[in-house]
């Protein structure tokens, strides 16, 4: 059984997880859980949460979990439902507001900007990575639609998910990027209220919303430091 486990909660987007699950693996077992939603089911965070929980109830021992945007937000409240089951939890991409996301951003600029569906993703597309080729951006763009249209999100046309600040019941690392557009910043230095003795708190550089993937060793590492700290902890206590 694996030691951490990655929560992927759109398939369209989870070839950008892989570069930081292959460095991970090098010295553990490291295992990726992907939620695939049925195209005729709502979109219901309660479900993939209890399909979450019964999947690590197989496992014998709490684990670390890893989620990226809409990722860490289900592993935030699966943690806070269920902290049994949970070891640490490492959020990336995740504001202190866990429910402001890319998607979220995306409807509310469908409100406020006359612009067709395309054209939009475009522009997001280019925010999330930086590329400026109008190729990839178009290719991402696709990406984007359909994890829009498929993937798990408290999000729709019809409304915006609102989540308050909330702790961590569990050891909780937080990482950004300073030239994230989406997760800013200041997003991600609202979690220092939050944060308990042990937790760490960690702003890369450069690589926007996916800054995982970009910089996966330097992401990996920091990950790495993190859990060290608790086999440490764990091994003075006992």
């Amino acid at each position: 059984m694996p030691n951490a486990v990655c929560l992927c909660t759109s398939l369209y987007l989870k070839r950008f997880n892989l570069p930081l699950l292959r460095y991970l693996s090098q010295t553990g077992s490291v295992a990726q859980w992907e939620y695939e939603q049925e195209f005729d089911e709502p979109s219901s965070i309660e479900g993939a949460m209890e399909l979450l929980a019964s999947y690590l109830r197989i496992n014998p021992e709490p684990v670390d979990l890893i989620g990226h945007g809409i990722g860490g937000l289900l592993g935030l409240l699966m943690t806070r439902r269920y902290p049994e089951l949970v070891r640490s939890l490492t959020l990336l991409s995740v504001s202190a507001h866990p429910a402001v996301t890319w998607q979220s951003q995306y409807y509310a600029h469908r409100h406020f900007f006359q612009c067709d569906r395309h054209s939009l993703l475009v522009q997001i597309a280019y925010h999330l990575f930086g590329y400026r080729d109008a190729d990839i951006l178009d290719r991402l763009a696709v990406l984007l639609r359909n994890d829009l249209d498929y993937a798990l999100s408290p999000h729709s046309l019809f409304g915006q998910a609102v989540i308050s600040p909330m702790s961590c019941p569990k050891p909780l690392l937080v990482c950004g990027s300073e030239d994230d557009l989406i997760i800013g910043k200041p997003a991600i230095e609202q979690w220092k209220s939050e944060l308990k003795d042990g937790d760490r708190y960690s702003l890369f550089p450069n690589g926007r919303h996916f800054f995982h993937y970009f910089n996966a060793q330097d992401v990996g590492r920091e990950i790495k430091k993190f859990w060290r700290s608790l086999w440490e902890l764990q091994e003075m206590q006992s």
